[in-house]
């Protein structure tokens, strides 16, 4: 509660101040001060809850972590696939053709971002992985 300092007199004894200027004091009730304390308390225990549950994460992380990393390795190649297989179905584009060899072969490839961003033509690029 803030008050006018010249009428601080008439605040009960029990209240603690909490700050004060020349003109105002501000105070608390006893409710008010075991309330916040209980607050606080509840803030360190969610902080420690919160530390414990993510060491327990990270503990079953590093349990699977291979699996989990050959996981999302495998998904990241499926999204790029479905990307492009997408961007092959727009005009223009052309849909890749799979072979068996271990072969990479990119002709006449051009960014369609970058085509879309930029007014002069972009220059299509050859490469060959294998």
């Amino acid at each position: 509660m803030w008050c006018a300092a010249h009428t601080a007199q008439k605040v009960p004894a029990t209240w603690s101040r909490v700050s004060s200027t020349k003109s105002c004091a501000r105070y608390r009730t006893p409710k008010i001060m075991s309330l916040l304390a209980e607050h606080q308390q509840n803030t360190e225990r969610l902080a420690a809850e919160a530390d414990r549950a993510y060491l327990e994460f990270l503990d079953l992380v590093s349990a699977e972590f291979q699996e989990l990393r050959h996981l999302v390795s495998r998904l990241a190649t499926a999204d790029c696939l479905i990307s492009l297989a997408a961007v092959a179905l727009l005009p223009g584009y052309v849909r890749p053709t799979m072979i068996d060899e271990a072969r990479f072969d990119v002709q006449g490839a051009r960014h369609p971002v970058i085509e879309q961003i930029r007014d002069d033509p972009c220059v299509a690029l050859m490469q060959v992985l294998s």
